[in-house]
C-alpha cells in the first residue's frame, strides 16, 4: 500500500490489519494498482488506473495471462515485503526492481502497423 494509506483510510486500514493482521500489509512509495491471480493452468496480471475509493471519472484496466510479466511483477512485491513492515526509513534503499524493470522495458517488443495474432487495425468495430 501507499504510505498515505493509513492516515487517508484509517478504517479501511484497521479492516484490514483486524482481517488479515499487521504483518500482511506493507506500506512503500507507490502509485502502482495491480492484482495477481495464478494457479497451475494461468498467471493473470491486472493493472489499472483505480484507486480504492468512490469517484465519478473513467478508469482504465487491462487483464494479461502472462507467465512472464506475472513473474515480473511477483518479483517487485517480494521485493517491497522482504523490506520490512510499517517502517518508512528503507524507502531510500529500495530499488523498485529498477533493473528488471529497464531490462523488461528494453525487451517490450513495438507494434508499429500491425499487431501480434489476428487483430487487424481496420477490423469493425475498434
Amino acid at each position: 500500500m501507499d504510505r498515505s494509506f493509513p492516515t487517508r483510510q484509517p478504517a479501511y486500514c484497521q479492516q484490514l490489519i483486524d482481517t488479515f493482521g499487521a504483518d500482511s500489509l506493507r506500506l512503500t512509495r507507490t502509485h502502482a494498482k495491480f492484482i495477481l491471480l495464478d494457479n497451475d493452468d494461468w498467471h493473470l496480471v491486472i493493472r489499472t488506473s483505480m484507486n480504492l475509493n468512490e469517484n465519478a471519472r473513467v478508469e482504465n484496466f487491462e487483464i494479461s495471462d502472462d507467465p512472464d510479466m506475472h513473474a515480473f511483477m511477483m518479483q517487485l512485491v517480494d521485493e517491497v515485503w522482504d523490506q520490512g513492515d510499517w517502517d518508512e526509513s528503507n524507502f531510500e534503499d529500495l530499488s523498485m526492481g529498477k533493473e528488471r524493470i529497464n531490462k523488461r522495458t528494453d525487451n517490450r517488443k513495438v507494434y508499429k502497423d500491425e499487431f501480434p495474432g489476428d487483430l487487424e487495425l481496420d477490423q469493425p468495430g475498434l
